[in-house]
């Protein structure tokens, strides 16, 4: 798979393709979200399915368990059920939402390639690192990081097989093969859209041209 992007850089306009193997991206995603996920056991009593639209995400939801509670019927006749869903919630690291968007904002690689690590710790290092910081936190000022380690404390058990996301993480920049395909002067692009008297603030002059998404695209990149 490949996809076009373009890219500001000084006064000029390049046009990269990115290309790669999107099963083999598929695949790495589902296994970052596998085991470098945090991992929290979530109980919910409702009538309706807590996953959809403003809720779980049923695709992150992992032994799940539903339970009847109690079934009646209303003064119209109509029956109800209140369950109990008890699932695992796979809360993913922020880099796989960035994995997410490439197809439809392939420019977004810059972001992936220049990723902090750091956005994604373990369980193991994010009680690590507050650990440190408590250890230098006056009484006074200890009370909130130390309820934040509890709740981390907690949570060990569950995610005692999270692994770091840097292993993966070299593994998803090698599918990548990212080539300059040719780069334009702004000032000439410009001077040729003025030729062609295209105002790039009036959408009515391209408004259902071929050329409206390359025109979007362009206004995107000039920011």
């Amino acid at each position: 798979m490949f996809y076009i992007f373009y890219e500001k850089n000084g006064d000029y306009i390049d046009k990269y393709e990115l290309k790669f193997d999107e099963n083999e991206q598929k695949k790495l995603t589902n296994e970052i979200i596998e085991n470098c996920s945090l991992i929290k056991h979530r109980v919910v009593t409702a009538e309706s399915s807590p996953f959809g639209y403003g809720g779980f995400d049923e695709s992150l939801a992992k032994n799940l368990n539903k339970t009847v509670i109690k079934e009646w019927f209303d003064r119209d006749g109509d029956e109800h059920c209140l369950l109990k869903y008890e699932f695992d919630e796979y809360i993913p690291p922020k880099l796989v939402y960035l994995i997410y968007s490439l197809s439809s904002n392939p420019s977004v690689i810059r972001k992936i390639y220049n990723y902090d690590l750091s956005n994604d710790l373990t369980i193991f290092e994010k009680i690590d690192e507050l650990c440190v910081k408590i250890s230098s936190l006056s009484d006074e000022n200890k009370e909130k990081n130390l309820e934040e380690l509890q709740v981390l404390l907690n949570l060990k058990e569950k995610n005692k097989n999270q692994k770091s996301i840097s292993v993966y993480y070299r593994r998803l920049l090698n599918l990548f093969n990212e080539t300059l395909l040719c780069r334009f002067e702004i000032k000439k692009i410009n001077d040729v859209l003025s030729f062609l008297d295209i105002d790039l603030q009036d959408n009515s002059i391209y408004r259902g041209s071929s050329y409206a998404r390359k025109f979007d695209i362009y206004k995107k990149v000039l920011g």
